[in-house]
């Protein structure tokens, strides 16, 4: 269960990265 939440977590801060490049960029 902890391998999944960390996947989960992990999948959370690359999406929340790729929003706020995608921001900078416009």
């Amino acid at each position: 269960v902890a391998f999944a939440l960390h996947n989960l977590g992990s999948l959370y801060f690359l999406q929340h990265k790729l929003e706020k490049a995608r921001l900078c960029y416009e």
